[in-house]
This record gives C-alpha cells, sequence and structure tokens, in this order.
C-alpha cells in the first residue's frame, strides 16, 4: 500500500537525522501543523467530525512532544481515528524528501495535467477554486463528494465513483485520500485515464510510493521557512485551504 511505503521512507529519513521530536503541533478545525526538533514543518487536513478520535486519544496535545517521532509517523496508518492519522501525515510531509525531486515545477494540479478540450475530468473532493477555473473550460467536469452544503451540477455523491472514474481522461485525486486510507482504491478506478495527479497541502511528496499505480502527478506543498510563524497563527485561527496557500510554495513532480 502507498502509505506503507511513505512510513518506511519517512522512518529512514528520520532514523537518518538522529531521530526527531515534535516541538510545536497546532491542531486548527481545518488544518494541522507540526514542526519537528531541526526546524522542518508539515501539514495536512484534519477532518472532522472524528467520531473516533476520543477513543483513540491517549495524550492531551502538550504532550506530543515526548513521543518519538518514529512512533508518530506510524500513527498514518492508523485504522479508527483519522485525527491520529492527520497528524502522522503531518510529520511525513515534515520529512518528505524533497530535494530528490529533480525536475519538480512549481505548477499546481490542473496546470501540470495538461487538460484538454473535451476531456472528461474527475475529481475527488470539491476544491471551490479550481471548480471555477474548470467550468470555464470545454470539458465535463465530475466533483464527487461524501457530503456538501449546496447541490451543483458536477456533483456526483463518493459512491458512485467505481461506475465514473473510469470514464475519466483526468482524474485530480485529494491528498487526503492519504489520510483516510482511500487512495489505492481510488486509483485503481482511474484505468482509463491520461493523467491522475494527487493533489493538494496534505499529499505526500514521496514518489517512490506512488510508482506502478496510475498516478502520473504528485502535486503538494512546502512551507516558506521564512513564513512559519504566518503558517502556524493561520492553522491555530482555523483557516482553510486557500489561505494556507499564502504561506505555501505549491509544486507538481511528475512520476
Amino acid at each position: 500500500m502507498i502509505i506503507d511505503r511513505i512510513m518506511e521512507q519517512a522512518e529512514k529519513i528520520n532514523a537518518e537525522a538522529g531521530g526527531l521530536s515534535i516541538m510545536d503541533l497546532r491542531l486548527g478545525v481545518k488544518y494541522i501543523a507540526v514542526e519537528l526538533s531541526d526546524g522542518r514543518c508539515g501539514v495536512s487536513f484534519r477532518f472532522d467530525p472524528d467520531p473516533f478520535h476520543m477513543i483513540e486519544r491517549t495524550v492531551s496535545p502538550g504532550e506530543y512532544g515526548k513521543i518519538p517521532v518514529s512512533e508518530i509517523i506510524g500513527w498514518a496508518a492508523d485504522n479508527r481515528s483519522l485525527e491520529k492519522s492527520g497528524i502522522g501525515i503531518a510529520v511525513c510531509n515534515a520529512l518528505a524528501p524533497w530535494d530528490e525531486m529533480t525536475g519538480i515545477e512549481p505548477l499546481d494540479s490542473a496546470e501540470a495535467a495538461g487538460i484538454r478540450d473535451g476531456d472528461i475530468v474527475g475529481m475527488i473532493g470539491f476544491f471551490p477554486p479550481l471548480v471555477r477555473m474548470l467550468e470555464k473550460r470545454n470539458i465535463e467536469l465530475r466533483v464527487f463528494e461524501r457530503s456538501f452544503h449546496q447541490p451543483h451540477p458536477c456533483l456526483y455523491p463518493d459512491w458512485a465513483e467505481y461506475r465514473l472514474l473510469p470514464e475519466c481522461d483526468v482524474v485530480i485525486l485529494t491528498g487526503t485520500s492519504v489520510i483516510n486510507g482511500t487512495i489505492d482504491q481510488l486509483l485503481s478506478w482511474c484505468s482509463g485515464a491520461r493523467e491522475v495527479s494527487v493533489t493538494g497541502p496534505s499529499t505526500p511528496m514521496y514518489p517512490d510510493a506512488y510508482r506502478g499505480t496510475s498516478a502520473t502527478i504528485i502535486a503538494g506543498a512546502r512551507y516558506k521557512p521564512e513564513l512559519k510563524d504566518g503558517l502556524f497563527s493561520s492553522v491555530s485561527a482555523g483557516s482553510c485551504g486557500n489561505e494556507m496557500l499564502n504561506f505555501l510554495d505549491k509544486f507538481a513532480f511528475r512520476l
């Protein structure tokens, strides 16, 4: 599974760094941010509600620094708590091997995927700015969501993914599918796609983890060191993804 390969590489990087610890952890309304003891930072989406996290939570937020990073990396595959898996992914994102990605480009997922007129484009997760941009294109857009606040003509329920994703020419997958463990199944349904992009601030940028799957692009985000304080304040304030991008640089890497 993709998450197993991500955790294996993250643990190797952590071991090479001497075994790190958490210096700062912010559990915001929408996002999680973590700073490691060597200054590396990572973010991930925070699912809410997460009905099982109260069962799994064993420590208060102020005690996370006492838990070795090697243990928290394993939380990324937690089978009950999306909060714990989100924290694990944030730590993995802080450890991502950015220096190994030669040819990485400052592009977002739509630019990198090269969407053409007439394409059927599937999107897992409703990204309002991206939807507004793609609606202007000569394409058929299918956005799959589990829940939504208002109807939209391009929206489909997530239970239709297995039927409709194989018909898509381009698929844009949210990186949160790594947090909730759906990434491998979703990629298996993208059998007819020319391009499949895993995108968003939560996307673990570990190219080797996606080899052999239908993914062709990973499009994640790296924090700007000079804006670290602003990033953590933004997470604490409950900022959404668009606001978070003020403190992050978007990059796309072709697998």
